[in-house]
């Protein structure tokens, strides 16, 4: 099996964008330990700050300029490299991101897959036709301003991906306490509220 060093897997920005997006907010941070003598950089522990409400944060806004731009440099590469991963894995496999096959939610029913899928390949690959084509794609979800695709379903949240053409390709959680997606009307709204976003 092929490996990475650690210490590249480092500098390239993995470890950064890791502990950042994935565990620092929910409490732990994976650490790399460095043997003085030789250089050689290995995984260590992970922290657990799970009790602390903040959880852990790299505190980048208070950082020096040569600081921010390593990070900002790391963000850009890994997140580069993501979406070429991606944008493969779906023509492959079909998915970018291998899904769970939990039990049916509540709005599971409604997303379209293929119509996902659809619409990410127009988003990689547009042609002259562009308009015309987007114009051929459903969005279901009404939005203030917008529309989107129920993206992800989960117990406690659902991921509308954004189709309008300004904003194409971006993503928004909405937490189920306080939105839900009217299946009558087909509309996102605020719980408790009449109001239409």
């Amino acid at each position: 099996m092929k490996k990475i060093k650690i210490k590249e897997f480092r500098k390239l920005g993995f470890l950064q964008e890791l502990n950042r997006q994935f565990l620092h907010p929910m409490g732990f941070a994976l650490e790399v330990i460095v043997d003085e003598k030789t250089g050689e950089e290995q995984l260590g522990g992970i922290w657990d700050y799970r009790d602390d409400p903040e959880g852990i944060i790299y505190d980048i806004e208070n950082s020096d300029e040569e600081r921010i731009k390593r990070f900002a440099e790391n963000a850009n590469y890994v997140e580069n490299h993501i979406n070429k991963m991606i944008a493969t894995r779906i023509d492959i496999l079909g998915y970018g991101v291998e899904q769970i096959p939990f039990q049916k939610t509540e709005y599971e029913h409604i997303i379209d897959y293929d119509g996902i899928t659809l619409f990410e390949k127009y988003l990689r690959e547009p042609d002259e036709n562009i308009t015309e084509m987007f114009n051929k794609i459903k969005f279901p979800i009404k939005m203030k301003n917008d529309f989107g695709r129920l993206y992800h379903d989960s117990k406690n949240f659902f991921v509308l991906l954004y189709t309008d053409y300004e904003k194409s390709g971006f993503t928004k959680t909405y937490q189920k306490n306080d939105w839900y997606i009217d299946l009558e009307t087909m509309e996102l709204k605020k719980r408790n509220e009449n109001e239409k976003i």
